[in-house]
C-alpha cells in the first residue's frame, strides 16, 4: 500500500496503479483511503467503470457519514453517463441525505418518465410535486400534478395539491375550479376524501378573504373527518377569532380527545378552553381546565401562567 501511495503521488494518471490501490484499501475497509482513489478514478475512467468508481466513492462517503461529500463525482460521471439508473437512484438517496430538495424532484420527474409501473410512477410523480411545493414552485409542482390527474382525474390528494400549487400562484379562480370540480364528483357521504377538498376549498375562501365561506367549509370538513387534526385546529383557530365561543370549546373538546397528529396539543387545547371560560366569566370552569392542562403538561408555560391568572 506504502509504495503504490508514493507512486500515485507522483503518476496520478496511473489507472492500473489506482485499481490496484482500490482493492488494497477495499479489502481493509478503509473508508478514507477508498474516497480519495475512487475520486481519482472518477475523473479518469469512462463508461462502466466511471459509473462502478462513483458508486463506490458514494459507498464510502455514507460509511463515513459524510454522504454529500460523493455528490460532486456522483455528478460529474452522471454528465457523462446521463443514461445510467444506478448513477441516478445513487443521487436521488444523497439528495434525500443532503436536503437538495430541487435536485431531488428534478430527478424524480426524469425517473417517472422512465417508469413503467404505474403505481411507482404516481408516486414519483406525488413525491416531486411535495417537495417543489415545499421550496414554494407552485409552477413547477403543477406539472406532475397535473400528469397525475390524466392518468387518475378523481385523485382527491392530487386535487388538494394541485390546488395549493394555483393557490400559492395566486391562481385562485383555477384552484376553485378544479376544487369545485372534485367535490361535486365525490361520492355522497362522509369521507376524509371530502374533507381535505373541503379545507382547501376553505383555504381558498381564506385567500380571497371570504370568512363566511371559509367557516362554512371548514365546518363541513370537521363534520366529515372528526379525526383530523388540522381540518380540527383550522376551525378552532378561526372559532375563536370570530369569537364564535360555543363552537371553538366543541371544538377543542375533540381535539383533546383526538389520538391523531394536530397542531394544538393536548394540554393547549385545555388551556384554550380555560381561556375561553375566563372570557365567557366562568372562573370555576376556567380553574378547573388550568388545572387538567397543567396536569397534562407540567412544562407548559401557558398552562402555568392560566393557573396562577385563576387561582391570583
Amino acid at each position: 500500500r506504502s509504495l503504490l501511495v508514493d507512486w500515485i503521488d507522483r503518476q496520478r494518471r496511473d489507472v492500473e496503479a489506482l485499481h490496484a490501490l482500490r482493492e488494497i484499501e477495499l479489502a481493509g475497509d478503509n473508508w478514507e483511503g477508498l474516497t480519495k482513489v475512487s475520486g481519482r478514478l472518477v475523473a479518469l475512467e469512462s463508461g462502466a467503470e466511471q459509473v462502478e468508481a462513483a458508486l463506490l466513492l458514494s459507498r464510502a462517503c455514507r460509511e463515513l457519514g459524510r454522504p454529500g461529500e460523493a455528490r460532486q463525482g456522483l455528478e460529474f460521471a452522471r454528465r457523462k453517463q446521463p443514461g445510467d439508473t444506478a448513477l441516478r437512484s445513487e443521487l436521488q438517496l444523497v439528495y434525500g441525505e443532503i436536503g437538495a430538495d430541487r435536485e431531488l424532484a428534478d430527478l424524480l420527474i426524469e425517473a417517472s418518465n422512465d417508469t413503467e409501473d404505474r403505481d411507482a410512477r404516481l408516486e414519483l410523480l406525488r413525491r416531486s410535486a411535495r417537495l417543489y411545493l415545499g421550496l414554494g414552485d407552485a409552477s413547477s409542482a403543477a406539472v406532475p400534478l397535473q400528469a397525475i390527474l390524466e392518468v387518475e382525474p378523481g385523485d382527491s390528494e392530487t386535487v388538494g395539491l394541485l390546488a395549493d400549487a394555483y393557490t400559492q400562484s395566486g391562481q385562485l379562480d383555477e384552484a376553485e375550479q378544479i376544487v369545485d370540480a372534485a367535490i361535486a364528483a365525490a361520492p355522497s357521504g362522509r369521507s376524509p376524501q371530502l374533507a381535505g377538498l373541503q379545507l382547501r376549498k376553505a383555504r381558498l375562501a381564506q385567500a380571497r378573504g371570504d370568512r363566511e365561506t371559509q367557516l362554512d367549509m371548514l365546518q363541513h370538513a370537521f363534520a366529515n373527518d372528526k379525526q383530523n387534526g388540522y381540518i380540527a385546529a383550522e376551525l378552532a383557530d378561526l372559532a375563536e377569532e370570530l369569537e364564535i365561543w360555543e363552537l371553538a370549546t366543541k371544538v377543542l373538546r375533540q381535539i383533546a380527545l383526538m389520538e391523531a397528529e394536530c397542531p394544538i396539543s393536548r394540554a393547549m387545547s385545555f388551556v384554550r378552553q380555560g381561556r375561553i371560560s375566563m372570557i365567557l366569566g366562568d372562573t370555576k370552569r376556567a380553574v378547573f381546565w388550568a388545572r387538567r392542562a397543567a396536569k397534562e403538561d407540567p412544562e407548559l408555560s401557558e398552562a402555568n401562567a392560566l393557573l396562577s391568572e385563576v387561582q391570583g
